[in-house]
């Protein structure tokens, strides 16, 4: 029984990490989506001269 109920907990701890792991992931693309928003309006601005 002790045996199944440790390997049910490593699977439940499994799970977790790999939610919180697409999480990370998904605010990962969603910042870097940011970034280059940025970075082309900072070229736009760099283009115009306005440094």
């Amino acid at each position: 029984f002790q045996f199944s109920a440790q390997l049910g907990a490593m699977q439940h701890l499994k799970d977790q990490l790999e939610q919180r792991t697409r999480m990370i992931e998904a605010n990962i693309r969603r910042q870097q989506e940011e970034l280059r928003k940025i970075q082309e309006q900072l070229q736009m601005v760099h283009g115009q001269g306005l440094q």
